[in-house]
């Protein structure tokens, strides 16, 4: 009888070990799919629009918990972390407090996937990464911290204490967590899906702007007056995430030939959702990055002539809604352009930064250092900013700053561009125009979540996946192939005589490496025959 029931219980325990990995493996597949990020957003837009908390946090956190505990790669978990944040629909966190409880699972879950992923690493034999941006961080982290050591008040210094460490110490957590439960097991291609997790996110945003717009109930005439707060953020925090999802849009075009022009569709809507924001810098560093992310665009498609006929079609299209909604479209360029070309006192910031560069040139003043211009602090961290990522560097962490900064920034250069074919990375830069560029006149780069830390993820992807030497090596062979897959002529098309010239080229070398290859296999056999294995015949 107690050998039965041991039985019994050993024939339950393996059931439920099937059963946990066929649950296991739906999940590992489902992850990836574009049905996970989509019902990740859905429940995040429907619990931004219906302002319902409750709903919102609850369903995306049971998901979260669900994939933490049967997930192998915590990548798919960034589309619920960076979405979460397009949730939050006012600024008074009083809402939110009392779902805490809800929490808990979600933090027993962290820990449960940790553990397991730690333990399967360790059976397959993979050690622990610091990666090549670990240090460049550290030194980010050490500025930060002695930035206004010694010149700050420590009332002031402490204050400031939470946002240098999340900024640094913070940061480097994340880098460390995505280098070390990123996988790269299996065929997908994370390069990609993290652009997908981007363009859908802008998608969101969009449809946020759009709905806050129609709510204020203001003509385009008078767009010039709304400030298009969305809980999260306002018409600035807008553009600037707008600049990392648009350009993932193009970068999609390019990864299908036919399916091409849905993603163009996608850029248009987020491209004009950054006009509508009236963010001025993020529309001028959006406008570059644009034109370069239209000839990527066009240089990386799987097929020019398809993707130009696509890229006219978007324009011809914009020209009949033009045409179309003449009067409004009118009103809401003069509405903008009625918004000036000044700098909304920002050179006077950027002024009381160089002094106070040239009075604490070594290390700065700190973060924790309030001006004369309080009306420009962050209400919600208390956070004196110089609307300048140089001008923040020169002022919070002097010279000590700028070494660190500068060190991280040629490290995460030489990552791009150890591989400048790749389409991702290329696509990369045109984020970097927009995003860099537009931080040099406002505060992108000195907020941890989410710029910094999205930014963090992306370079963990290009180090593992799109840099490393197995991507050189296959894209510098996708880029000859695709040299001599295109011989292009004066008149810009492939001449027909040439391809099969180049057909028949391909095809002799093909027969004479096949003689060769009979050749050294025979003289190998002789070999062979006189007691000597040659290196050919091996």
């Amino acid at each position: 009888m107690e050998k039965a029931e041991k039985t019994k219980n050993k024939l339950n325990l393996e059931k439920a070990k099937r059963g946990f990995k066929l649950v296991e493996e739906f999940v590992n597949k489902a992850i990836y799919t574009d049905y996970y990020i989509w019902t990740i957003l859905a429940i995040v837009f429907i619990g931004w629009v219906t302002k319902c908390a409750p709903f919102g946090f609850v369903a995306l956190i049971l998901v979260s918990s669900f994939v933490l505990v049967f997930s192998r790669d915590i990548l798919p978990l960034f589309a619920n972390i960076f979405g979460a944040i397009l949730m939050i629909y006012t600024d008074k966190v009083d809402e939110f407090l009392y779902l805490w409880p809800v929490f808990i699972p979600l933090g027993i879950a962290i820990v449960v996937f940790v553990v397991r992923n730690i333990l399967y690493k360790k059976q397959l034999g993979d050690k622990f990464r610091f990666g090549k941006l670990f240090f460049p961080q550290v030194a980010v982290s050490v500025a930060l911290m002695l930035g206004g050591v010694g010149v700050v008040s420590g009332e002031g210094y402490v204050a400031a204490l939470p946002h240098t460490l999340v900024l640094g110490v913070g940061l480097l957590a994340v880098y460390m967590l995505a280098r070390n439960f990123i996988s790269t097991e299996g065929d997908v291609d994370r390069a990609t899906f993290l652009a997908k997790i981007l363009a859908y996110l802008g998608v969101v945003i969009s449809l946020e702007l759009i709905v806050v717009i129609a709510r204020s109930g203001l003509a385009p005439s008078e767009w010039v007056r709304g400030n298009w707060f969305v809980g999260w953020g306002n018409r600035n925090n807008i553009s600037t995430y707008l600049l990392f999802t648009a350009p993932m849009c193009l970068y999609l075009s390019t990864k299908y030939k036919w399916g091409g022009i849905a993603y163009l569709l996608l850029a248009v809507l987020q491209y004009i959702s950054l006009i509508m924001t009236f963010s001025r810098g993020g529309i001028l560093f959006g406008f570059v990055a644009l034109v370069v992310g239209i000839a990527f665009a066009i240089y990386k498609a799987k097929d020019r002539k398809i993707q130009l006929i696509f890229l006219a079609s978007v324009v011809g299209l914009l020209l009949v809604l033009y045409l179309a909604f003449m009067g409004k479209v009118n009103d809401a360029i003069k509405s903008l352009l009625s918004r000036g070309t000044g700098l909304s006192d920002r050179d006077l910031l950027w002024i009381e930064a160089w002094d106070l560069f040239k009075a604490h040139p070594f290390q700065g003043v700190g973060f924790g250092y309030m001006g004369s211009m309080q009306s420009i602090v962050h209400e919600a961290i208390g956070i004196y900013y110089f609307h300048s990522t140089l001008f923040q560097i020169l002022a919070c962490m002097g010279i000590l700053g700028v070494l660190a900064y500068g060190y991280s920034y040629a490290m995460k250069g030489i990552l791009i561009f150890k591989n400048p074919r790749n389409t991702f990375n290329l696509f990369l830069i045109v984020v970097l125009i927009g995003f860099e560029g537009y931080s040099m006149i406002d505060t992108g780069t000195m907020i941890p979540f989410p710029y910094m830390m999205l930014m963090t993820i992306i370079m963990c992807v290009v180090e593992m996946f799109t840099s490393t030497p197995d991507a050189v090596e296959r894209d510098k062979h996708e880029a000859k192939k695709d040299k001599r897959a295109g011989v292009i002529t004066e008149d810009g098309e492939a001449s027909e005589n040439e391809c099969q010239t180049q057909e028949g080229n391909q095809a002799l070398e093909g027969n004479e490496q096949e003689i060769d290859k009979a050749v050294a296999f025979n003289d190998g056999r002789a070999e062979q025959d006189n007691g000597f294995i040659a290196e050919e015949g091996q």
